[in-house]
């Protein structure tokens, strides 16, 4: 392997640099032996046998290729994603390493555990993902379009995303109560390159794991889904996850057990759990009262809302609102979101 380039001249070291160049020069010598059998040292060949039961031999020569490309970047780089990012990436791996002692390694007086510091470091991952959830959720201001594949009119649901974000919307949210998961992951897969490529966040309803495995923004939870704190044992750090709320007291609920964002309704509904306690706007007003002027969640408002109503939530303090049936059943979905961005601009 060639020598890496010095660090870039005015570019202060770092420890979690460090470290990662040092993680990867160890294990590049264990692909290394994998393929050729031979060891630069006595560590090396120890590990050498293991490594091939692992498989580590099939895929060796693109991992250090990969390995070779990032020690390259890293070297000559400037790091990248700021504090934010080493934070995230340095409490992960250790977080990852205590999580394998806890879970794999026996507990016992022979053996070193790290069983205290799993728990500790989840937390931690948690505050140093908080910056990156704050601004995700922060995005969801202005219109976000609900997608529901059995509410499009029998459109390609992927096409009606594409019509709204056309129109004006900040973000997608997809409602895909369909037994068949694997269908569901088709069309999650799809409308994810789409907000990608549009340079939109996409928020997967009651789904967590589904939000990791196509790389969403993050999750919105029903009162039926997961609680709060196990969809963040799901999720990567900087997902965000929002909340359904119904009555002013869940939404408080929500607020202190840490959602990013909070999702009020149903404002304009009929029918049961039709607003929340009080009336729909209204609403919005009560529980801006009780937050901080700064530092808490974005609130977004859900249920009913349409482009002659969408001015009132907009004026009661809403950040954001979500529409379905007004843009995902309308004619031209790409115009009823334009209605309803300039509708919910005008008080904003």
């Amino acid at each position: 392997m060639t020598n890496a380039p010095p660090v870039q001249p005015g570019e202060a070291p770092h420890f979690t640099k460090e470290m990662l160049l040092d993680a990867m020069r160890h294990l590049r010598a264990d692909f290394e032996a994998s393929v050729s059998g031979k060891g630069a040292d006595e560590r090396t060949r120890s590990r050498l046998e293991y490594a091939r039961r692992l498989g580590l031999d099939k895929i060796a020569s693109e991992s250090i290729a990969a390995i070779d490309q990032a020690t390259m970047d890293v070297s000559s780089l400037i790091w990248p994603g700021g504090l934010d990012g080493r934070y995230l990436g340095l409490v992960s791996a250790i977080e990852a390493l205590a999580n394998v002692s806890t879970n794999l390694i026996p507990h016992n007086s022979e053996h070193a555990h790290l069983t205290e510091l799993a728990p500790a470091m989840a937390t931690a991952m948690l505050a140093a993902g908080s910056g990156h959830r704050h601004r995700m959720a922060g995005r969801l201001a202005g219109v976000s379009a609900i997608v529901d594949p059995e509410l499009t009119n029998g459109r390609d649901p992927a096409w009606v995303a594409a019509e709204a974000l056309a129109g004006g919307a900040t973000a997608i949210q997809l409602v895909d109560h369909r037994q068949d998961r694997s269908s569901a992951l088709d069309l999650a897969i799809r409308i994810a390159e789409l907000c990608g490529a549009e340079g939109a966040p996409l928020f997967i309803h009651g789904h967590p794991d589904m939000a990791v495995a196509v790389g969403a923004a993050g999750v919105h939870l029903g009162p039926n889904d997961l609680p709060l704190a196990a969809a963040r044992r799901v999720l990567r750090p900087w997902q965000a996850a929002g909340t359904s709320n119904a009555s002013l007291p869940e939404a408080q609920v929500s607020w202190d057990a840490g959602a990013d964002y909070v999702a009020l309704g149903r404002m304009f509904a009929t029918g049961p759990g039709s607003d929340v306690g009080v009336p729909g706007p209204e609403a919005v007003r009560l529980f801006r009262d009780l937050l901080p002027q700064e530092g808490g969640p974005p609130v977004i408002t859900v249920g009913g809302i349409t482009a002659a109503n969408a001015g009132q939530v907009a004026e009661a303090g809403a950040d954001g609102i979500c529409a379905m049936a007004a843009i995902t059943q309308a004619d031209d979905p790409r115009a009823a979101t334009a209605g309803l961005v300039e509708a919910f601009a005008k008080d904003t």
